[in-house]
């Protein structure tokens, strides 16, 4: 469906004698029971943005049939299970395109009921291998485990980012031993010890890590909440910031610091003193005249 100059939008049908019975749409003007062929229902969010209102006739156009103007007839606020911006009628959907696909039925039971009644729709349903028959508590389960393929997929991109950075300080932390010889190399003359050294070497990765996860724990919720704000109209209207995980997550990143820093410490307290004194110098070259 298109709106002025907007791009073609999905769109959802109902039956408007029953749909109220099932999904609470939450009408802030007009009733779905009074939509017909030509009207369309408008989610608040979208009739607030083009100042739309009961009457007003809306541009859209469909793959099939063209272009055609809809009357506005009722605005709703909940969208979630529908998830969409426009609702026209089944028998609208029917003219404009006969070939449609029913998504999803609602049927709502009498207390008691539950079990035998989805016994018999599954029979029914049999020669349909590609349906499926759930209770509220199934869909809910259904929807969740979309979502935790979803963090499945994020945690698995979180550690090959973990795995990178890890590599990176110990990259970072040997080329600075590298660099440092003699550096390091005066400290153990004036007395520091190689435990020390190692100390010193481990506390640099364990400040390097602990920034980097504080710089990520600030950035990512700040990252999540905008992106929460951005699906508001699909449901989506609260933010639940985990701060034993985060916080969690920063003391596993001080002790993979450690961990990084094993191999480049150890080096680093293995540097002799003398030849740290030598390194970087040149011979001087003398002349003599006789």
């Amino acid at each position: 469906m298109l709106t002025h100059s907007q791009r073609l939008t999905r769109y959802a049908s109902v039956d408007p004698a029953t749909v109220e019975r099932v999904l609470d749409l939450g009408m802030t003007a007009g009733s779905a029971g009074d939509l017909t062929d030509g009207g369309v229902l408008v989610s608040k969010q979208k009739a607030d943005a083009h100042h739309w209102k009961i009457g007003d006739r809306v541009p859209a156009e469909f793959p099939n049939t063209g272009a055609q103007a809809l009357t506005v007839q009722g605005v709703f606020t909940s969208k979630g299970y529908l998830g969409s911006d426009y609702l026209i009628s089944l028998a609208a959907h029917d003219a404009q395109d006969p070939q449609r696909l029913d998504y999803s039925g609602l049927i709502k039971l009498d207390p008691g009921t539950d079990a035998a009644v989805q016994d018999e729709i599954r029979s029914v349903l049999a020669g349909q291998p590609g349906t499926r028959v759930l209770d509220q508590e199934g869909f809910e389960k259904v929807v969740n485990g979309d979502i935790d393929k979803l963090l499945v997929m994020i945690t698995v991109m979180l550690l090959l980012a973990v795995l990178i950075a890890l590599l990176g300080i110990v990259n970072t932390l040997a080329l600075s031993v590298f660099e440092r010889t003699r550096e390091l190399g005066l400290l153990r003359a004036v007395g520091m010890t190689r435990r020390q050294v190692r100390a010193m070497v481990r506390w640099e990765s364990v400040v390097i890590s602990l920034i980097g996860a504080a710089l990520g724990a600030v950035l990512g919720t700040g990252l999540g909440v905008a992106l929460t704000r951005l699906l508001e109209d699909q449901g989506i209207d609260s933010v639940a910031i985990p701060g034993g995980q985060l916080s969690l997550y920063v003391v596993l990143a001080a002790v993979a610091g450690v961990l990084a820093a094993v191999g480049p410490a150890r080096r680093a307290a293995k540097v002799d003193v003398l030849r740290a004194g030598s390194a970087g110098t040149r011979p001087a070259s003398v002349s003599a005249r006789g």
